[in-house]
């Protein structure tokens, strides 16, 4: 009896050992430029199959889907030319999340998809322009100043020699560092009114103004030369100076310089 048993036992054993190795996995089919994919008899059909790590749909006539969009349970998803489902990239204007399925009413990476998953650009153009004067509203809330304008810098030198000081009988003084002495120029789009201190300590006063510049050391260069050139929202204390005739490039000037750029 005890010898039948271990002999029960190790047949088991056998055909455990033998039928361990056989897959039971079907078979890709290609017809012309179709793949299908068969197990058995059958073609899965009106199925998602993962296969090899990758997700497939095989649609009603037996086919994998490809390059196409597919709708099932109300949400849509891409395939691609491999027939590999597409996650976490763009198609076109439309971006396929990690799951699969077709993102909508969201923001990804800067650009707005609406209700029907595509990209809505007057939604971004809009949630941009209400972001922006928030941040607007906020530097207003500290105290601040905020100026839309033209930033430009000029050395000392460019200055003085765009105005004509240079040969001018006001005997503007350059010397060999003027070439690296620096100002921001802020030339405003439009005029504003600003609350002007004059340098000579006579009593202060409103203006319209059309710009106004501040001396530019290493820190400030550093921090706003990437604006050159570009129409900006810049913020500023409110202590505005009336310069000289000569003091800077431009009439008006910041006292302290300006504080951030808002983007």
């Amino acid at each position: 009896m005890k010898k039948r048993i271990i002999n029960i036992a190790c047949c088991a054993l056998l055909l455990t050992i033998t039928f361990s190795g056989i897959s039971f996995a079907g078979t890709w089919v290609k017809t012309g430029n179709l793949w299908g994919y068969r197990v058995k008899n059958q073609f899965y059909r009106n199925q998602w199959a993962e296969l090899d790590g990758e997700w497939y749909y095989f649609k009603s006539n037996g086919y994998m889907a490809s390059k196409e969009w597919v709708e099932d349970q109300g949400n849509w998803y891409y395939f691609s030319p491999s027939g590999v489902m597409t996650r976490n990239q763009w198609v076109g204007d439309y971006y396929l999340l990690g799951d699969g399925t077709m993102a909508k009413n969201q923001e990804i990476e800067g650009k707005y998809l609406g209700e029907d998953g595509k990209r809505d650009i007057e939604k971004e153009k809009a949630l941009a322009e209400a972001a922006l004067q928030a941040k607007i509203q906020d530097a207003k809330n500290k105290g601040y100043e905020v100026l839309q304008g033209r930033f430009s810098v000029w050395t000392e030198t460019e200055w003085a020699n765009k105005m004509g000081y240079q040969n001018d009988n006001r005997k503007y003084a350059l010397n060999k560092d003027s070439k690296y002495r620096y100002f921001g120029v802020f030339d405003f789009i439009n005029p504003e009114r600003l609350w002007i201190e004059p340098a000579d300590g006579d009593p202060s006063y409103y203006d319209m103004v059309d710009g106004v510049d501040f001396y530019m050391n290493s820190e400030r260069r550093l921090k706003f030369n990437r604006y050159v050139g570009k129409t900006v929202y810049m913020v500023f204390e409110k202590t505005f100076s009336r310069q000289s005739d000569y003091g800077t490039p431009v009439e008006y000037g910041i006292a302290g310089g300006p504080l951030y750029v808002i983007e």
